[in-house]
């Protein structure tokens, strides 16, 4: 799922990339900055890096491929713009109306979103990974679950464990994220933790109908089992780790 994933994300920035791109109306863009009113304007490509357009009033403009990085547009009206393949990176997005805007290939890594209007908003295709106080509930569980595949195979524990602990409180039902959560939390030394995860997601898979999950989530419990029974024991310790580390290779395979 994850390798399909990035797939369609890379070639939709290839896409987006070979794109002609038509240069903004220069009186749109004038207008804009010493007003701050410009709706239905054309400002594809715009240059706007770092400006100030607080409550600035972008309805239905069409700002693709423009560059806003780190402008300040906090409290602006950008519902129904179009903002296909825009830089918005690092800019600040607080209480901004996005409902209905195009977001795809938009970039919005470290933007700030806190109270931001994303209703009808699809961030499917938008680069949102670092993207700060986003509302869970415009990225969704499978999102979350993504990139927390991505943090655990570049060893990057802590912020796998955020993105699982994220999909699981918006699906509580998510089999798949407790089974990944669980590896994780024996990677850092939370045994019981991974144990209950691991019982979860058998449970959850087992109501689910997906045998194999049940089989692998119930598998790591039991292994994680005689490895506790095993303390005393090195030898016998170390094979059922080694043991351990293979369940988890399938795990994490059969989780992409």
């Amino acid at each position: 799922m994850l390798s399909k994933l990035l797939t369609s994300s890379a070639l939709l920035m290839i896409t987006l990339l070979t794109l002609p791109v038509r240069a903004e109306n220069p009186s749109h863009t004038s207008r804009l900055i010493s007003t701050r009113v410009c709706e239905n304007c054309d400002l594809q490509g715009a240059g706007l890096t770092l400006t100030n357009l607080v409550r600035a009033r972008l309805r239905g403009s069409d700002l693709s491929f423009a560059n806003l990085s780190r402008a300040d547009l906090s409290g602006a009206d950008l519902s129904g713009a179009d903002l296909t393949g825009a830089s918005l990176y690092g800019a600040n997005l607080q209480g901004a109306n996005l409902q209905g805007a195009n977001l795809k290939g938009a970039d919005l890594r470290e933007a700030f979103l806190a109270d931001a209007n994303l209703h009808g908003t699809d961030l499917s295709t938008a680069h949102i990974k670092g993207a700060q106080a986003l509302p869970v509930e415009a990225v969704g569980p499978v999102q979350f679950y993504n990139w927390g595949l991505i943090d655990a195979s570049q060893r990057n524990y802590q912020s796998a464990l955020h993105n699982y602990n994220q999909a699981i409180a918006t699906d509580p039902e998510f089999a798949a994220a407790y089974l990944a959560r669980s590896i994780i939390r024996f990677q850092m030394s939370d045994v019981r933790g991974a144990v209950q995860d691991s019982e979860m997601a058998a449970a959850l898979f087992k109501d689910q109908g997906q045998v194999q999950g049940q089989e692998l989530a119930q598998n790591f419990v039991d292994k994680i089992h005689e490895l506790e029974k095993a303390a005393r024991n090195a030898a016998r310790r170390r094979q059922i780790q080694s043991v351990i580390q293979s369940i988890g290779s399938m795990v994490m395979q059969f989780l992409l």
